[in-house]
């Protein structure tokens, strides 16, 4: 009888611990609930479109077509402003990131409020997306009557070609976990715990495959341009720098592939902007706005949501807009 005792304690308290682990998990560490990629025959992957998530306590949706945007149709209205947002997890944000902090949300509400009639701003995103992966998304997708498109890019995506592997669960899952105490294990303790025991992977050969494959993405970078030009749809390339090519004196210093993305635009004749001067000014005036090494936090977000505002008032495109009835 004893031992019935102590083992229905064990089994109540083995219950009681799992339950409170995924409350825990799912309510206190915001898990269980990650954005879905799907695979794609030539994007290679993007976000799983018209879905909400709720992670690490932000709010993360997509639209039909996998913009962490609103709904839009492909035509537009004459009224209407639309302004596409390209890039990789830089504009994207990822799940550290609410919905209502992102650039191109920003972006939105402000010109909502200025011009007074629909405005809808884009985000073509997703987590290590070059220009190829962006180019087969207009291609697939259009160019959704745009008044006007944006493509970021930083170091460490501009050249990273597109392989086609197996998605991996543990970057990018397409299909919910069974629970979020299952995921904490599966995703983020188990892969440490067998990385700490495990010799890291080898780095041989990767610079010589971004060296190889880097024509194929600046020649898919000037195509993408391209089909912009071709519907009379301005394009600006803005480059965001990485954490450290700002130094501490707020001054930039070029790292990685930004001497050959300079290299391209000065031989295509076409202005490289970039969000390091802003950035600069932020870290000298002690507002941090990265989040990690290539991602921008909140303040790295509305630094660039004023740039890209800036720069479309500079070139009299929200004065055109105003006109708009």
């Amino acid at each position: 009888m004893k031992k019935k005792k102590i083992t229905l304690l064990m089994g109540y308290s083995l219950i009681c611990a799992l339950i409170g682990g995924e409350l825990v998990s799912r309510f206190v560490l915001g898990l269980g609930d990650p954005p879905l990629s799907v695979a794609h025959p030539s994007i290679e992957y993007m976000f799983k479109p018209s879905s909400e998530y709720h992670r690490f306590g932000n709010y993360y949706r997509t639209n039909d077509y996998g913009m962490r945007s609103d709904d839009f149709t492909q035509k537009r209205e004459k009224n209407e402003v639309r302004i596409l947002v390209l890039g990789d997890s830089v504009p994207n944000g990822g799940n550290l990131t609410d919905q209502s902090e992102l650039a191109t949300e920003l972006i939105k509400e402000s010109l909502r409020g200025d011009l007074t009639i629909p405005v809808y701003v884009g985000n073509i995103s997703a987590g290590t997306w070059s220009p190829p992966n962006i180019l087969a998304y207009v291609d697939e997708f259009g160019t959704f009557d745009a008044d006007v498109a944006i493509v970021i890019l930083n170091k460490g995506d501009i050249f990273d070609f597109p392989t086609f592997k197996e998605l991996n669960p543990n970057t990018h899952p397409t299909r919910k976990p069974r629970s979020a105490l299952v995921e904490l294990f599966s995703r983020y303790v188990t892969p440490r715990v067998v990385g700490f025991f495990s010799s890291p992977p080898s780095k041989k050969g990767q610079g010589e495959v971004t060296e190889a494959k880097r024509e194929s993405c600046t020649a898919e970078l000037s195509e993408l341009m391209a089909v912009f030009s071709s519907r009379s749809i301005p394009i600006y390339l803005i480059y965001h720098p990485s954490e450290d090519e700002i130094l501490p004196n707020g001054s930039f210093e070029p790292k990685g592939s930004y001497p050959a993305l300079k290299e391209f635009t000065e031989e295509k004749g076409v202005i490289l902007y970039s969000f390091a001067g802003i950035y600069g000014e932020s870290v000298r005036a002690g507002t941090y706005p990265f989040r990690d090494h290539y991602h921008p936090n909140a303040t790295g977000q509305k630094l660039m949501a004023e740039y890209m505002l800036s720069l479309l008032g500079k070139d009299g495109l929200t004065s055109r807009w105003s006109q708009r009835r």
